[in-house]
């Protein structure tokens, strides 16, 4: 389960990477061991996959960026969405409505898209069409992570969900509760 902290973690980390976990630690309130633990979680537990630099190819020469939207058979499409995950000119891959895939794939020129195209027709593939892209006008990751809609907060007592925790300071750090008799439960369940 996320708490608000995590949530704070992501989002420093989404909008700068490269922060040392000191930096997030005074962003978020806690010690740089704890957010270390926490993010280290996060990792494990497959909130974040992995932290990677967002590469503008445009910068880079000799390299094209196009969308290929394919549509397969219903009765193989995961299968043949994982096949496409496998390609290594395959940045992302999407499952679309109506039994369509949608892939963001990188390659250095218009012959090299079409090998591509080539490569991954199959019988499974009912029909593909591909667009270059010309410019890139925005490219943002995909999860946009809102704190008063994405969190799931259970009592530190009893552990039931809350909706609008209480929250209460306790030994330097912020707790939750459903109520004030959790409150007072807890802190004498812990001596504080």
């Amino acid at each position: 389960m996320l708490d608000v902290i995590d949530l704070k973690i992501i989002n420093s980390v989404m909008e700068d990477a490269r922060k040392s976990f000191r930096t997030i630690a005074r962003e978020v309130g806690l010690s740089t061991p704890t957010v270390k633990a926490r993010f280290d979680r996060l990792l494990k537990i497959g909130v974040i996959k992995r932290i990677m630099p967002i590469i503008d190819v445009n910068a880079i020469a000799n390299k094209i960026n196009a969308i290929v939207m394919l549509k397969s058979k219903p009765s193989n499409i995961h299968n043949l969405a994982n096949k496409l995950a496998e390609f290594e000119e395959v940045r992302s891959v999407y499952l679309l409505s109506s039994n369509n895939l949608m892939l963001l794939v990188t390659v250095a020129n218009a012959n090299e898209l079409d090998e591509f195209i080539n490569k991954i027709s199959s019988n499974d593939v009912m029909d593909i069409s591909s667009q270059l892209i010309t410019r890139i006008i925005k490219d943002e990751p995909l999860a946009l992570i809102d704190i008063k809609s994405m969190i799931k907060v259970r009592c530190e007592y009893c552990n039931k969900e809350v909706s609008k925790p209480l929250v209460a300071k306790i030994k330097g750090y912020n707790r939750y509760f459903c109520c004030t008799s959790c409150i007072t439960l807890y802190k004498s369940k812990y001596r504080v």
